[in-house]
């Protein structure tokens, strides 16, 4: 007896599990969120298996996995993703949704080249060029060489064989556990009873009672009667969302099952296609090799450094990444920005009286925007901008020379364009009232001049001008004072010439004097000798 109940045992224990054999089982959450649509048929795979195995060692872990999937679709619903086991917000989501697909893809590519699915990489790869604008190119681009390599290592009769093999059983457990979800969505048969409880039973085609309403069966829906659960059993009228979900989850798995039967059709035929094959993949590594990706990386690199340099390196290192890669978004972004920094940078030098500063950084900014082709509004806003800036510091560089080279009066005169920002209106009011400061300043050291000579002091008049003529070079009281100093010196040249030829004339009668006594005395004495 003992014997009977060991082998019992042991029989039962040798026969597989359904629960483990079940498709649900394997739904695990993935890396990153999926789309909205993507989670009510797992969570309810995994409310179909909790209800035909509640009891089941496993029970608890899958109703938590099926907890995390419900939660996960209800934020990803609202907006929200997950990305690399990050959460966004949706307005986050919304502005990275298109660096989001590109990491998707990269993924996809990567899984794709390490199945050898060839079959699946195709499509892929045929993707790329979507964004080839973008900073994920380069990569996306090293990822597809990578898995084409990959593929063409493998193909061999025998890893062209395990690959379809692989590929075929993916197929369908995807397209079984598609089967399994859409029977699911299905399975909600309105039973009948043999006698109607109360008046509002009404009795229909198959002899049993049901609550008076229209009722349809699995035939009513053509493709879609092999997926209910009963042929014969009687069904509410499906609601138009839920009928066309289940025909676009037919229609998906009629595909799935048409790619079966290609895989199919590939592993009878494997020897004859391989080297067809090779020749196809070999020419898409050659369309991959081709694409320029140096001069992209080197533009990506350059905005990597422009990061962490000032404003002008930055823009020139910014100019030269996009010459590189005119179409690239990341360095037109990155220009952009930094041009928005440069426009601030222009009034705040403009305020500051650093004229030639702000154009420097004008001509920087605009030489890198031109040489930009990102395409988006922005880009071309800044560029607008950035022109109106020029044109308006090119009417303040004459201003900033003449004040400069102190025409006082041209400062004075100047006006600028009602559009001129306002930054450039205040340098110009500025300007204005330094020059009017530095007339009044002359002016009042013409007064001066005048004082001197007036007073016949022409040094101290003299010095008074010279100040004058230092801070307003282009008075025009400056001519007749010239005049008055110069009629003025030379009176005092005249004054100290007639006072030498004075001294000189008592000199020349002092020293005719002295010759005329000692020539008498010489005489004198000579006649006494004699």
């Amino acid at each position: 007896m003992w014997d009977r109940v060991q082998a019992i045992r042991a029989d039962r224990a040798s026969r597989p599990d359904p629960a483990l054999a079940d498709p649900a089982l394997a739904i695990q959450l993935p890396p990153s969120s999926q789309a909205a649509d993507w989670y009510g048929p797992k969570v309810a795979a995994l409310d179909a298996w909790l209800a035909k195995y509640p009891d089941h060692a496993r029970a608890a872990e899958v109703k938590e996995r099926r907890d995390t999937l419900a939660q996960e679709g209800n934020r990803v619903a609202m907006g929200e993703r997950r990305h690399d086991g990050t959460w966004f917000s949706a307005a986050e989501a919304a502005a990275r949704a298109n660096e989001f697909a590109a990491d998707d893809l990269r993924a996809a590519i990567e899984e794709a080249g390490r199945a050898h699915d060839g079959r699946r990489l195709l499509p892929l790869i045929a993707q790329i060029s979507r964004y080839g604008r973008e900073e994920s190119h380069p990569r996306l681009v090293h990822a597809a060489l990578d898995a084409t390599a990959a593929v063409l290592a493998a193909l061999t009769p025998e890893g062209v064989t395990e690959t379809l093999q692989q590929a075929r059983a993916a197929a369908v457990a995807v397209r079984d556990q598609e089967s399994a979800d859409l029977r699911t969505l299905l399975d909600h048969p309105v039973p009948g009873v043999s006698t109607a409880p109360n008046a509002t039973y009404k009795k229909y085609d198959d002899g049993l009672y049901r609550p008076a309403a229209t009722y349809v069966t699995a035939h009513h829906y053509g493709d879609l009667q092999a997926y209910f659960p009963s042929e014969t059993g009687v069904y509410l009228p499906l609601a138009a969302d839920v009928l066309a979900d289940a025909q676009k989850r037919a229609r998906k798995i009629a595909a799935d099952t048409a790619d079966i039967a290609r895989i199919d059709r590939d592993l009878a035929g494997v020897g004859g296609s391989i080297a067809q094959q090779r020749q196809q993949w070999e020419a898409q590594q050659k369309a991959l090799s081709g694409i320029p990706l140096a001069a992209e990386e080197k533009a990506l690199a350059g905005v990597a450094e422009a990061a962490a340099l000032p404003l002008e390196p930055a823009l020139a290192k910014l100019s030269a990444a996009a010459v590189a890669w005119p179409d690239g978004t990341a360095v037109g972004a990155a220009i952009v920005a930094r041009g928005k920094e440069a426009s601030d940078a222009v009034a705040a030098a403009v305020a500051a009286d650093r004229i030639p500063e702000a154009i420097r950084l004008a001509t920087l900014t605009q030489k890198a925007l031109e040489a930009s082709h990102a395409p988006f509004p922005t880009h071309d806003a800044a560029l607008h901008y950035l022109e109106y800036l020029t044109t308006q510091l090119a009417a303040l560089q004459p201003l900033h020379a003449a004040f400069t080279q102190k025409d006082y009066a041209a400062v004075a005169e100047a006006r600028l364009e009602k559009d001129a920002p306002p930054a450039f209106q205040q340098w110009l009011a500025s300007l204005q009232e330094k020059a009017a400061a530095q007339e009044e300043a002359a002016r009042a050291r013409f007064a001066a001049a005048e004082a001197a000579l007036k007073g016949f002091q022409p040094k101290a008049a003299y010095d008074a001008f010279t100040q004058a003529r230092e801070l307003w070079p282009n008075n025009p009281q400056i001519p007749p004072c010239m005049n008055a100093l110069r009629i003025a010196a030379g009176v005092g040249a005249l004054l100290v010439l007639f006072l030498l030829l004075g001294l000189w004339g008592a000199w020349s009668s002092f020293r005719e004097k002295r010759r005329y006594r000692s020539r008498l005395k010489k005489q004198n004495k000579e006649r006494a000798q004699a």
